[in-house]
């Protein structure tokens, strides 16, 4: 992680519902939308410009209550879910981000449990860019439209893999200053949540595919690919309308 990506992580975070700070920038080619061609390497320069930021706790679906969850939206616009870029963080257990605080976390595609490594193994967080705003007119098939962040090959193979780091997450956080992230509370100390009210910060450096060849088959050609990096930044805060999820 870059280490001028983590100073601008330092400021103030948004009062409001869909308030916060962030940056989703890099290269993309969707076939048809960014890149006419089926050429991947053909990339068109993006930026999201984020200007809603939302979040949704979510108890632990097994009822045990040591995997709760929480997913966060950083989006174009405060438009509905079908009606907006977005990218999207699923926290699938956010014990286990918290314990690795101001560490970086490698990002594996939905649906993938098994990575380079040959071991079985699903990490806690999940991303996608899903572009329902910029593409929905201009790429048919709906599955087009959404690229997974991922750690396989080819990234793994050259060293580059998709990466997030947390610096806040609810009651828990880093300091984060010119010198860098350090001072990162662990988990043990006391009761940890992450709900209403609870801050989230939090950096990226995402390898993006179509995932769709891989949980399809192969006659289904990758139509997309692209890198982005970035920052979010905000607090979670209770607002229905404003925090609509599929």
């Amino acid at each position: 992680m870059a280490a001028t990506a983590l100073l601008v992580l330092a400021g103030a975070t948004g009062c409001g519902i869909g308030e916060g700070k962030g940056e989703v920038k890099g290269t993309l080619h969707i076939t048809g939308c960014f890149g006419e061609g089926d050429d991947l390497s053909d990339v068109k320069a993006f930026d999201l410009k984020p200007s809603f930021f939302a979040g949704e706790p979510i108890d632990d679906p097994s009822g045990v209550g040591n995997a709760d969850q929480v997913r966060l939206r950083i989006q174009s616009s405060g438009a509905s879910v079908e009606n907006a870029d977005a990218l999207v963080v699923d926290v699938t257990n956010v014990a286990q981000v918290a314990a690795q605080l101001g560490q970086c976390i490698d990002v594996y595609a939905a649906g993938d449990a098994t990575p380079a490594s040959g071991s079985q193994q699903v990490g806690p967080v999940r991303i996608s860019l899903n572009l329902m705003r910029t593409c929905a007119r201009r790429v048919p098939s709906v599955d087009q439209w959404s690229l997974a962040a991922d750690t396989e090959p080819p990234y793994a193979t050259t060293g580059i893999h998709s990466k997030v780091r947390f610096t806040k997450l609810g009651s828990r956080g880093c300091v984060v200053d010119e010198n860098g992230v350090h001072d990162c509370e662990a988990t043990d100390g006391g009761p940890f949540t992450v709900g209403f009210g609870g801050e989230i910060r939090a950096e990226f450096d995402l390898q993006l595919v179509d995932p769709r060849p891989r949980y399809l088959g192969p006659e289904y050609p990758a139509l997309g690919a692209g890198h982005v990096v970035g920052y979010f930044e905000f607090t979670l805060r209770r607002g229905r309308v404003a925090q609509a999820f599929p």
